[in-house]
């Protein structure tokens, strides 16, 4: 919201912030602010382009995903992939779909923001052309041969079934090719004449009735790795390769399980590969088909500006990450379980904070703690004050606004729909509290306003220093006495 930035902007210490990105004196270590106020701040200091944020887990970083989101709608959260368990997904294709749908908008070079934990930057990725060379664009007019299509389809990670359920899955119906592209929200059917497309048309996968027609779609590849046959048998050498010599000395170690356990684990990999093109599960192998593997940190541009959460907490777990993947590959190893070029398959933890170090970088605590691993170069201060709840007490709530705005602060109430807010408009209003509704695009609050919007926020805030208070109210009509009410009372006690 475009007021809580702007006042945001008068704290006098945001200056110096400003003045430090500006004059590019990075590491910069941010502190005292609580997590759900740094996006504000991060609005506040943004620039033109995409922006990343760094996190320890993946339970802060979809907190920090949903606290973006009241300012900026393009927030995307990045799952790593878990090295440990072999990149297991127990959540079918979820985790591919969400990184496929940040590659895409990096590819497109959209303004977004980016969250993830700093796993999400070991592991060992195909470079961004490998994705973006192999998306398909279809547009009404376009010649495509079926057959040799379906197979193009086949070879991006695409399942045949005799009816398109879900994103990921296509099906062939005469001369109707129906897809769900898996960064889409919706499948869409392509329909040929002969072998020219004549219409496009996105479709509701319940129904099977048509939605809207298309001038053209994207398809984008439905897994990282898009193998073509030059590469999968340059890969399947490589593998056999190192496959002869681990074997070799399994069978002079007299390992006989392991080594059995090791031929049927490779045996399986080519199987699959040869005969199905599929390279479900072989994110470890990455490096047999790919010389130019790369993080996801390569994925942006040299100018992004990155932000590091809790940076002791972030590179402390990077490096224990680190050391359980390396105890966990030599058990794999001595166990037939893996070959050693999948050892290879993650960055350090050490070295991922270097280079994190070494890019335009701002790290936000809570608590102050110098941080010498990540090179921090200034340190800035930035308080603020967490607000406890009202548990429905409209005095309460009345009280507080009446002290702020007396401080001349500039505060601003979010309701979780317009109607609330205009009720609790009127509801200020009637005990002599002069208060307005605004919209996310109000650009100023006047110091002393009381402003009512539609938003959502875990916990109110206070900026002393700003003289900003922002409060959530989830349900202001209950417990509402209004004056003449709690005079009624009065007189009655």
């Amino acid at each position: 919201m475009q007021a809580l930035i702007s006042a945001f902007k008068e704290d006098p210490r945001y200056c110096r912030l400003l003045e430090s990105v500006d004059g590019q004196k990075f590491p910069i270590h941010v502190w005292g602010l609580d997590r759900r106020v740094t996006p504000l701040m991060m609005e506040a200091v943004r620039k033109e382009g995409m922006r990343l944020i760094v996190t320890y887990d993946e339970k802060r970083a979809r907190q920090i995903v949903e606290d973006c989101r009241f300012y900026n709608k393009e927030v995307y959260y990045y799952p790593a992939k878990d090295a440990l368990f072999y990149y297991a997904d127990i959540h079918g294709n979820t985790t591919a779909r969400d990184r496929l749908e940040v590659f895409r908008h990096i590819i497109e070079n959209d303004a977004i923001t980016v969250v993830t934990c700093i796993d999400g930057l070991m592991d060992k990725i195909p470079a961004l052309h490998n994705i973006a060379d192999n998306v398909e664009h279809l547009k009404p007019g376009d010649t495509i041969e079926l057959q040799r299509f379906s197979k193009r389809l086949a070879e991006l990670g695409y399942e045949k079934n005799s009816m398109v359920e879900a994103p990921g899955q296509f099906s062939v119906r005469g001369g109707i090719l129906d897809i769900f592209p898996l960064t889409e929200e919706c499948p869409c059917r392509v329909e040929l004449w002969g072998d020219d497309i004549d219409s496009i048309r996105s479709f509701d996968v319940e129904s099977q009735r048509s939605i809207e027609q298309l001038q053209e779609v994207k398809i984008y590849p439905c897994c990282e790795m898009v193998l073509d046959q030059k590469r999968i048998d340059r890969g399947v050498k490589k593998l056999k390769e190192e496959h002869r010599q681990q074997a070799k000395w399994l069978k002079g170690e007299f390992r006989t399980e392991q080594y059995a356990r090791l031929n049927s684990m490779v045996e399986n990999v080519v199987e699959e590969l040869s005969e199905f093109n599929s390279t479900m599960g072989l994110d470890s192998m990455v490096e047999y088909f790919y010389d130019d593997t790369v993080s996801f940190l390569d994925y942006f541009p040299e100018d992004t500006l990155i932000y590091v959460d809790e940076p002791e907490k972030t590179g402390r777990h990077a490096i224990v990450y680190t050391q359980e993947f390396a105890a966990s590959m030599e058990g794999r190893l001595l166990g037939g379980y893996a070959l050693p070029t999948q050892a290879n398959v993650l960055y350090d933890g050490k070295q991922m904070i270097a280079r994190l170090a070494a890019k335009k970088l701002i790290m936000l605590s809570e608590i102050y703690a110098k941080q010498p691993a990540w090179n921090e170069n200034v340190n800035i201060r930035l308080d603020s004050k967490s607000l406890v709840s009202y548990n429905n007490s409209f005095e309460a709530l009345m009280s507080d606004l009446l002290k702020w705005s007396k401080k001349q602060y500039k505060i601003l109430i979010l309701s979780p729909s317009a109607t609330r807010g205009k009720r609790l408009v009127a509801n200020l209003r009637e005990n002599d509290i002069h208060s307005r509704f605004v919209t996310r695009e109000t650009e100023k609050l006047a110091p002393g306003e009381i402003a009512v919007g539609v938003g959502r926020i875990e916990t109110g805030y206070e900026l002393s220093d700003a003289g900003l208070v922002v409060r959530e109210i989830f349900s202001p009509q209950r417990n509402i006495r209004r004056k003449r009410d709690c005079q009624d009372t009065a007189e009655i006690r």
